[in-house]
């Protein structure tokens, strides 16, 4: 791991786990819910996921969808994102994303 992190917790799931606060949910759309740090989640892999369903469930404090989802489902997230007053980063238009890790 290169990226300097320094802890990363998992759970049983092989396309879920929580790395400090970051949450990803991938295709297979599986998310469990964990700790009591409101999660930054990363969207990966074009999940088909009802996001104002997860954003009401987890109370993010962002979204992330990275380059590997559909532009459609991209757009309709951060218009979601807009509704809801929840931060969105789309990292295909805006670049890496620096996240605060709690440790």
């Amino acid at each position: 791991m290169k990226e300097r992190i320094q802890f990363v917790d998992t759970v049983p799931h092989r396309n879920v786990f929580l790395e400090s606060n970051l949450l990803v949910v991938d295709e297979k759309n599986v998310f469990i819910p964990i700790g009591n740090q409101p999660p930054n989640i990363l969207l990966t892999q074009s999940p088909k996921i009802h996001l104002k369903e997860l954003i009401d469930s987890l109370k993010p404090q962002k979204i992330i969808a990275d380059g590997s989802n559909y532009p459609t489902l991209v757009r309709q997230w951060e218009e979601t994102c807009k509704r809801e007053k929840i931060s969105f980063h789309n990292t295909y238009t805006d670049g890496p994303v620096q996240l605060a890790i709690n440790l």
